[in-house]
């Protein structure tokens, strides 16, 4: 039985039996972070706007207005900036980035960001 050598510095061994040959693995060395592949790469600042992340979302905020102080509370701790706000005021939430987090209802004094189930808004809520 001799040693094969695997990719990425990984020795392979095998050993025949009954059933067909058996793959054993012994890691030798690691690869170097400069040889793994790159992820998550942002080539640009900014362009996180161009990436319409809100579609898989399980919960929705429902911004209710009547209940809204605009006390700026919930754009605060968005971790996305997904709440719209004009001449600081709350306008709405932006559905194409929000990915459902409660944490904007959570935080709200007043109540007037609720969650509900369901990733999609319907045409009346903002």
């Amino acid at each position: 039985m001799s040693p094969e050598r695997g990719g990425r510095g990984e020795e392979r061994t095998g050993r025949a039996g009954s059933q067909g040959m058996v793959a054993l693995k012994k890691v030798t060395e690691l690869p170097r972070w400069q040889d793994t592949p790159p992820g998550g790469i942002l080539v640009d600042a900014g362009n996180a706007v161009e990436y319409h992340t809100g579609a898989w979302r399980t919960k929705r905020p429902i911004w209710h207005p009547d209940r809204c102080t605009s006390c700026m509370i919930c754009w605060m701790f968005c971790p996305d900036m997904a709440i719209e706000v004009k001449n600081r005021k709350m306008q709405g939430i932006d559905r194409d980035h929000c990915k459902g987090c409660g944490i904007c209802a959570n935080e709200c004094p007043t109540e007037a960001l609720t969650m509900e189930p369901g990733g999609q808004y319907e045409s009346a809520h903002r």
